[in-house]
């Protein structure tokens, strides 16, 4: 499918509204995208890795909102955060480097139903009314489990790290901004792996992407900030979460 000029400034339009989304609330850029463009007719191989390369810089921008809006930080005593980003992105290159192989190979539907299931369960977990303590077991299950979401699909790695981190012990908003740093390497090491296997693609659609949702990124981070309770945050992030499950289950069963 050729993308002309209306379908552009849509793309445009969509990335923005998406990015704000999920730099405010942890999730929903790649996740809404790619059953959007598979509506729109265009090629799964051609959707994954322009969202990747988008969100390389989404990803890195969205991460220096939240540092510059004070909702976290990564400076260079923040070690909680450089911990957790560097182990999930560790972990995450090498699922992701399975699951392109298995791209290939594997029925695209059970691999939707799995990953709207299970961001479904994940979701439920952060509206309970309960404090999780720290767990290097749970971040580490975290990040091979939503890094193969990540390279086989194109989504499902914002929300599950998000409310992963906060299942796991975290604050809301500093696993919000550590899922966005981890998606730049994730999505570096995925885009390789893609090129490799699957060849060089036209850039016009990640141009788009990287247009309209970069500027987004920082004025999401900024509604971060706004929300000043904690549980607050974790409620309107986990509602989220349950509702972006919903969405992908709707795609697949009437789509």
């Amino acid at each position: 499918m050729e993308i002309n000029i209306i379908l552009g400034i849509l793309i445009i339009i969509l990335a923005f509204g998406l990015e704000f989304i999920d730099t405010s609330l942890g999730g929903g850029y790649g996740t809404i995208l790619t059953p959007l463009f598979l509506i729109l007719g265009l090629d799964l191989f051609y959707i994954v890795p322009s969202i990747l390369l988008s969100e390389i810089f989404t990803g890195l921008s969205g991460a220096f909102a939240h540092h510059l809006f004070e909702n976290t930080s990564f400076t260079k005593n923040s070690e909680m955060n450089w911990k957790v980003c560097g182990l999930i992105s560790i972990l995450g290159s090498f699922a992701a480097f399975i699951s392109v192989i298995l791209a290939f190979s594997l029925n695209k539907l059970i691999i939707e139903i799995y990953i709207a299931f299970l961001v479904l369960f994940i979701g439920a977990l952060m509206l309970r009314k309960k404090e999780y303590s720290f767990s290097w077991n749970k971040i580490v299950a975290i990040g091979l489990i939503s890094s193969f979401n990540k390279a086989i699909s194109g989504g499902g790695f914002g929300p599950l790290v998000t409310a992963g981190q906060v299942v796991s012990g975290r604050d809301t908003k500093s696993s919000i901004a550590t899922a966005l740093a981890c998606e730049a390497p994730i999505c570096i090491t995925s885009l390789i792996f893609y090129i490799l296997f699957h060849g060089f693609f036209d850039p016009l659609l990640p141009l788009l992407l990287i247009i309209g949702a970069v500027p987004a990124s920082f004025i999401g981070a900024l509604a971060t900030k706004k929300i000043k309770k904690e549980k607050s945050m974790k409620t309107l992030a986990g509602i989220f979460i349950i509702c972006l499950s919903l969405f992908l289950m709707i795609k697949i069963f009437l789509f």
